[in-house]
């Protein structure tokens, strides 16, 4: 008979019974978490994306700025051209 497949994903550890009991949560294990988290490239793909979208909405936040200021004097000449022209 074959032996039975391993169920160990390197994280959880198993009993010897079949069971699975949760890893310890010591220095080390901290520690390798961490490292983990550092190496793991899609979480500084989602970094970038979000400094990209940032950077993208302070540009719109600074042109809409400039626009706001340009938009408003040209209202006001059209408002001041259509008094002078009712009244």
């Amino acid at each position: 008979m074959p032996p039975a497949p391993s169920l160990d994903c390197g994280h959880c550890r198993t009993d010897g019974t079949g069971g699975i009991r949760r890893p310890r949560i010591g220095r080390s294990n901290i520690l390798e978490r961490a490292r983990r988290i550092l190496q793991n490239e899609e979480g500084q793909t989602l970094v970038e994306y979000a400094l990209i979208i940032g950077v993208v909405a302070l540009t719109l936040v600074a042109a809409l700025t400039g626009i706001s200021d340009a938009l408003t004097r040209a209202f006001d000449a059209i408002t001041s051209a259509l008094s002078s022209v009712v009244s």
